[in-house]
C-alpha cells in the first residue's frame, strides 16, 4: 500500500481535547489578503517563492496534453477564463496548485486554519500561500503522494475500511471542536462571506 494509505490507516487515533473542551477559530486568526505567502510553512525552507499563476497554467496544459492530470476527471478549456481545470502538480518541488474560477480563497483560508488549529488531530494538506489573478484563484498546498481513498476503496480490506471509518468518525469530533467566538456568531464561511450554494438538476 502506498504511504499516504499509511498514513490514513496509521491515524489520527485520538481525539482533541482542549483545556477547556473547546478551541475557538475566528476570522481575525486568519489572513484576509487576496495574495499570501505562508512563509513559515514547509515549502519556505526549501523554495524562495511559488509558482507565479502564468506557469501554473502552462503545467497544467502541459501534463493534461500528456495524459498525466492528477484529475483526469476536469478538463482543461482553451480561451477566456477556466472554471475548474485540473490542479497542476510540481513534484519536485512538493507542490499541488488547485485554481480556477471556481475555486475560493476562503477554501484556501479554511484549509490554512485548520492545518494550524488541529495539526496532528485533522489531517489535512497544509497550504502554502494563494493568490488572484483576474478571476481565477490559486491554492498552493503540500503534494500528498499516493492514491485517493476513491481509487483505494475497492481494494481495502474489510477491516482496514472498518479502521479508515473510525479514523474519519475521529477526524470528524475533532473538527467539531473547532467554534466561533460565542460573543460574536455569525452565519458564512470562514471569513464571514456567503456560503456557496449549487443546485442540483433531477
Amino acid at each position: 500500500m502506498v504511504d499516504a494509505m499509511h498514513d490514513l490507516l496509521a491515524g489520527p487515533r485520538t481525539e482533541l481535547i482542549s483545556q477547556h473542551g473547546r478551541l475557538q477559530l475566528t476570522p481575525s486568526m486568519i489572513p484576509d489578503v487576496s495574495n499570501f505567502d505562508a512563509k513559515d510553512s514547509l515549502f519556505f525552507n526549501k523554495w524562495s517563492e511559488l509558482p507565479p499563476p502564468k506557469q501554473v497554467r502552462e503545467k497544467t496544459k502541459a501534463q493534461w496534453l500528456s495524459g498525466t492530470s492528477l484529475d483526469k476527471r476536469k478538463t482543461l478549456t482553451y480561451g477566456g477564463c477556466h472554471m475548474r481545470p485540473p490542479p497542476a502538480v510540481f513534484e519536485d518541488m512538493g507542490l499541488v496548485v488547485k485554481w480556477g474560477v471556481q475555486v475560493g480563497i476562503a477554501e484556501a483560508q479554511s484549509a490554512y486554519a485548520v492545518h494550524r488549529s488541529l495539526k496532528g488531530h485533522v489531517p489535512v494538506p497544509e497550504v502554502y500561500g494563494w493568490r488572484t489573478d483576474g478571476d481565477e484563484k490559486f491554492i498552493y498546498m503540500q503534494y500528498m503522494h499516493g492514491w485517493t481513498l476513491e481509487a483505494a476503496w475497492d481494494s481495502l480490506e474489510h477491516n482496514e475500511r472498518d479502521t479508515i471509518c473510525h479514523q474519519l468518525r475521529t477526524v470528524v469530533d475533532n473538527l467539531r471542536q473547532l467554534e466561533q467566538d460565542p460573543s460574536d456568531p455569525f452565519i458564512g464561511n470562514i471569513m464571514r462571506s456567503p456560503l456557496l450554494r449549487q443546485s442540483i438538476p433531477f
